[in-house]
């Protein structure tokens, strides 16, 4: 029989990942508040932990995927040393695993448990998340098209999108020459914005996710200047 919780668990898994690598980032950084670090990541263990109780994953779990991909951007975004930021967007983490487990429900980010490692590998994937999120996104023309709604004379849509596409095509071309290198951490936020995609019912939240797209390229890899 299919494990029903398997994406919870697997949300969960990603979650860890992705906020654990940031500790060890922060903590890398003389600049940094040891003590700050310290108390926040313990406060973020204890409520990952509860998620390893067996009765937890007795029902289904039910989890805002959403919510917790956005939280985890904004994690993945906070600069060093800016402790506070870091903060603020783990305790707004808490919260919603806190809500997952009064609502029986479960725990939050989507991917893999794997360490990440750089190179090739890593590349072809991230290759492949970009590929996804054209597929996505053309599902959404094609939903939002159903719907009387034509993003190809949208002049917000086209705004965002005459951003992104010289941003997507040089992501892509360096991905591919190895210029730029991915790691597990790119591959699951692609993959998660491809999620993120495919569950806009909405214009402002498709809209809100395209433009996140655009800045997560722009760090990971920015245009050439002039």
């Amino acid at each position: 029989m299919a494990d029903t919780n398997a994406q919870a668990k697997s949300l969960l898994l990603d979650t860890q990942l992705i906020v654990t690598n940031k500790f060890t980032v922060f903590a890398s950084d003389d600049a940094v508040d040891k003590t700050k670090l310290e108390t926040l990541q313990k406060k973020a263990d204890k409520q990952i932990q509860q998620f390893k109780q067996p009765e937890v994953w007795l029902k289904q779990v039910e989890i805002d995927r959403t919510k917790v991909f956005s939280c985890l951007l904004a994690i993945n975004e906070v600069s060093v040393p800016q402790i506070d930021d870091l903060t603020t967007q783990v305790d707004v983490l808490i919260v919603i695993l806190q809500e997952a487990l009064v609502n029986s429900a479960g725990n939050a980010d989507a991917g893999r448990s794997e360490k990440a490692e750089a190179g090739p590998n890593r590349n072809q994937e991230a290759l492949e998340g970009l590929q996804n999120i054209r597929r996505k996104t053309l599902g959404r023309f094609q939903f939002f098209m159903a719907r009387g709604i034509d993003l190809a004379t949208n002049s917000d849509f086209q705004k965002l999108r005459k951003r992104q596409v010289p941003l997507r095509d040089n992501y892509t071309k360096k991905l591919r020459d190895e210029s730029v290198l991915a790691d597990e951490i790119d591959v699951m936020l692609l993959n998660g914005f491809a999620d993120a995609f495919q569950a806009s019912e909405e214009l402002p939240p498709f809209f809100k996710h395209y433009g996140e797209l655009s800045d997560f390229i722009e760090q990971r890899c920015p245009l050439p200047t002039a």
